[in-house]
């Protein structure tokens, strides 16, 4: 009894480990072969509704056959027939020696499905793999089933990392009344029968002297010896091994609501064609790949500048880890630039989880991947924590309270600031800023700690451009943070105070009240001269900005947007670029900050040098630079502080040295 308990441990750790080897969820680049599939019901297989669905993934010891739809030639959902075998043959990448079976079932009411046959015709094996069990909506979505004649008995899973397993019931009535077969009862069990049955035959042999009276005391030992305790350490060991199990695994039990909103970038050739599909890896588990392919709100998903929603009944995956993020990358327009995505559990309380892009899914740009592992509130390969803020504005009823003018949101916190960002397009789409409308800005930026105060202004500009503004409230979804800013006023050149900007701090209604204009440092104008490397490809399409860092003051993230010739294409290979602004005096110069946000094809910037003259006092200072600011190249920085006259790396006294040096070249 023990040498068989130990050849069936063996067993079942030999099929797990092969189970293991072909269990990679991606499919690497591998020839086709034809799959021969022969699914056998027990009843009609009843959809949902039209967008029922069998897929059916084939694991060997090559890895994934990736998923096969079950599909008839007019690219239909096969309708299953009882007791009818429906044959079907696909290509799929070749998995190698075949060790189990995954079905995906979407919308299924009820199909009650006896097994699957799977013919390999390159190798020419037969693989059946039995269930005799009914699926329904109650059912989870993913199903391993695992070779006749192996150890391990048919259960339904959801797959993940802490999914658990739902034990089939072996002796379920199948429709027709019958009880299984002995087929589809693990052999383990069938042993184990066998064995008692044995036993309980010699205890009960005719002629035998313990036949008579002694034989029931005979026999009562003998079924305890022989029946009781081994298979009462065995279902022990079972049941402690199981209880086990379930303690470190958390079951994935319920389907939840996932919402699934994926922006598209505004660059140049933003869009694609390819087909992609991302995987939701929780607390849990994870779910498998999910393929994003019809949009709530495009007919054609991933057009530059879209928003795509996508809604799905998912295992519940729990708290919401990370995502991989993935396209095929099969046809030439299937490079993609990809804003951000976003996923909302609307189970109560609904929670909302955001995942920075800003880059190229692509074979050809950027940094030529794609896939990528994103995790919440953070561009991928990028050091420095972004996350989402979420602004919402409600413009007064008073008669002509809306206002055509820009707008603008200063944020201050206890870390960082983000200075002037536009409030340009809501969620809705609509104009902003309307009579008595309540708009919805979402953009993500560096994390600025704390909220302290906001500064909210418009430029005047346009006819009639008052404001009257009600209130406004920041919430910084990362840490579960709203502000709220009371206001009730114009913002009107010619109501009021006449102020147009107004410092706000939460929970606070600001004054009326005309109050004295603080003195402030007038504005200088400053003259930045940009030269581009002359290397190949040195060149950016990226949003470049420029802060400068004085005496007694400092002017932060100016973009370099508009140059004096008006020229369009700037910082291209070898060009040198001016810009006027006319901005605080920020005094001597002490240091600089040059950088860009990684967005275009190629943002990749070789920088050869940066000039920044004040143009009343004639001070010019002069930063050498000569470097990549690339994710691709070198330290992968896109930010450089900078000193006059200092290389970065490099220490000013070697400068002072190479000055010397040059000069005794010259006399």
């Amino acid at each position: 009894d023990v040498a068989a308990e130990r050849a069936i441990e063996r067993a079942v750790k030999e099929v797990k480990e092969k189970i293991a080897k072909g269990a990679a969820d991606s499919v690497p680049d591998r020839e086709e072969i034809t799959y021969e599939i022969k699914v056998k019901s027990n009843d009609n297989i009843a959809y949902e509704n039209e967008d029922g669905l069998v897929k059916l993934s084939i694991y060997g010891d090559n890895g994934s056959s990736g998923q096969i739809e079950l599909r008839n030639e007019n690219e239909e959902a096969i309708k299953f027939n009882h007791s009818k075998t429906e044959t079907i043959k696909k290509k799929a990448s070749d998995a190698g020696k075949i060790t189990k079976v995954t079905l995906t079932c979407a919308n299924i009411q009820s199909w009650w499905l006896d097994s699957i046959e799977i013919h390999d015709l390159k190798r020419k094996s037969k693989h059946k793999f039995p269930f005799n069990q009914n699926i329904d909506s109650a059912t989870p979505h993913t199903i391993d089933l695992f070779q006749e004649g192996t150890i391990v008995s048919p259960a339904v899973v959801v797959r993940g990392p802490n999914a658990e397993k739902r034990k089939t019931p072996a002796s379920k009535d199948q429709p027709n009344g019958k009880k299984s077969d002995v087929s589809s009862v693990p052999p383990s069990s069938r042993i184990s029968d066998s064995k008692d049955k044995k036993k309980d035959d010699r205890a009960t042999k005719p002629g035998d002297k313990t036949s008579d009276k002694p034989s029931d005391k005979t026999s009562d030992k003998t079924s305890d010896k022989t029946s009781d305790k081994p298979s009462d350490k065995t279902s022990d060991k079972t049941s402690e091994k199981t209880s086990d199990k379930n303690k470190k695994q958390p079951s994935v039990e319920k389907n939840v609501e996932y919402v699934i909103k994926v922006e598209t970038g505004k660059v140049q050739l933003a869009g694609t064609d390819a087909k992609v599909s991302l995987i939701i890896i929780g607390e849990k588990g994870s779910t498998d790949k999910i393929n994003l392919e019809t949009s709530e709100t495009n007919k054609n998903p991933f057009e530059k500048g879209s928003k795509d929603v996508f809604r799905f009944q998912l295992p519940d995956v729990g708290e919401i880890k990370k995502i991989n993020l993935s396209q095929d990358g099969e046809n030439a327009l299937s490079g993609w630039f990809c804003t951000s995505v976003s996923i909302t559990v609307t189970s109560a309380p609904p929670k909302r989880y955001f995942f920075p892009v800003d880059r190229w899914l692509s074979q050809t740009d950027g940094d030529k991947l794609t896939s990528f592992e994103l995790l919440p509130n953070q561009r991928p390969n990028e050091t420095e924590k972004v996350i989402e803020y979420e602004i919402s504005v409600q413009t007064g009823n008073e008669r002509s309270s809306g206002t055509d003018a820009n707008v603008f949101l200063s944020l201050y916190g206890d870390k960082n600031n983000i200075l002037k960002h536009q409030l340009k397009k809501p969620e809705s789409d609509k104009d902003p800023f309307e009579k008595g409308q309540k708009d919805e800005f979402y953009f993500t930026d560096i994390d600025i700690g704390k909220l302290k105060k906001i500064n909210i202004q418009h430029d005047g500009t346009s006819t009639g451009s008052g404001w009257y503004l009600d209130n406004i409230s920041v919430k910084l979804p990362a840490r579960n943070e709203t502000y709220n800013f009371p206001v009730d006023r114009w913002l009107d050149e010619s109501e009021g105070d006449k102020r147009i900007s107004l410092d706000l701090e939460p929970n606070k209604k600001p004054t009326n009240k005309v109050e004295e204009p603080k003195p402030e440092k007038s504005g200088i104008e400053y003259k930045i001269t940009v030269k581009t490397g002359d290397k190949t490809g040195a060149g950016t399409d990226a949003n470049v900005y420029i802060s400068l860092y004085g005496d007694e003051a400092k002017v932060e993230r100016l973009q370099l947007r508009e140059s004096v010739d008006k020229k369009l294409d700037l910082f291209k290979s070898g060009s040198k670029d001016e810009f006027q602004f006319n901005e605080l005096d920020v005094s001597k110069i002490k240091n600089i900050r040059i950088e860009h946000d990684g967005t275009g094809i190629g943002a990749g910037w070789y920088l050869d040098w940066i000039e920044v003259c004040i143009v009343p006092r004639n001070e010019t200072y002069k930063f050498p630079v000569d470097r990549w600011l690339d994710t691709g190249e070198g330290d992968r920085l896109l930010a450089l502080d900078l000193q006059p006259d200092k290389r970065p790396g490099q220490q000013k006294d070697d400068v002072d040295e190479k000055k010397d040096d040059d000069e005794a070249k010259v006399e």
